[in-house]
């Protein structure tokens, strides 16, 4: 058994809904959930969470912690305003 692991990112802080659509889209496109899959969320503090990860968990039905940050780091670039999921 290997380990996976993906990200998926949004700057779409005007739809929260659709940011989280977009993010479950990506982690889909690399990688095929596990029973054991959960996902780490660092998001800006504007995005409305609730309608953030409505959209995550309508593309990924898995548990999600996480927190808010000024920013985010990932192999993408550095983005400020945004939202990360790491799977």
């Amino acid at each position: 058994m290997s380990i996976q692991s993906a990200v998926g990112y949004s700057e779409n802080i005007d739809e929260s809904y659709e940011a989280g659509l977009e993010i479950g889209g990506m982690i889909l496109e690399k990688i095929a959930l596990q029973a054991n899959s959960v996902g780490i969320l660092f998001c800006h503090i504007e995005f409305d969470f609730a309608e953030l990860l409505k959209g995550i968990r309508e593309k990924l039905d898995i548990p999600i912690f996480g927190c808010t940050t000024s920013g985010e780091a990932n192999n993408d670039g550095y983005f400020e305003e945004s939202a990360s999921l790491m799977v």
